[in-house]
């Protein structure tokens, strides 16, 4: 009698060449993780893990740096304004002012040499007063002060 060859069979016919295989499988996976393998393996690991690191603090850098980039055009779009607003008033209300703040200039000039002029005129009577008058002026008014019943002499 013939029997019919079943699974279990076939498992068993061939197990020979796959407990070779697994053996040969299994020291194929011995010499992956051999020793030095492994910290080959946990180096490249920590490297990578460094390299993941930097690249986050870059992208930081990076994020700050554009803001900066973008604070700067900013900055100058507002200068640029600044300067528009400025030339326009220097060729439009700073010129009239300018030349209002000219010829003011040149009238407080000629006030002053008409004051320095008028002092020197003055010079003279305002030193003979001070040195004459104003000392018989104190005199008489002290006397007038000792004797006020007779005011008719003062």
């Amino acid at each position: 009698m013939m029997s019919q060859r079943d699974a279990l069979s076939d498992l068993l016919a061939g197990g020979g060449f796959v407990v070779q295989r697994t053996v040969e499988a299994l020291d194929r996976v011995n010499r992956l993780f051999s020793d030095q393998n492994i910290k080959t393996l946990s180096a490249a690991m920590s490297d990578v893990q460094g390299v993941t690191a930097e690249l986050r603090e870059r992208k930081s850098i990076i994020a700050d740096a554009q803001k900066t980039l973008q604070d700067a055009d900013d900055a100058t779009k507002q200068i640029t304004a600044l300067a528009r607003s400025g030339q326009s008033l220097v060729d439009g209300d700073g010129r009239q002012t300018f030349v209002k703040m000219s010829a003011a200039a040149t009238e407080i000039q000629e006030a002053a040499k008409t004051l320095r002029t008028t002092l020197a005129r003055l010079e003279g009577p305002t030193e003979t007063f001070a040195t004459t008058s104003l000392p018989q002026l104190t005199s008489t008014l002290e006397a007038c002060r000792r004797r006020p019943t007779t005011w008719t002499r003062c």
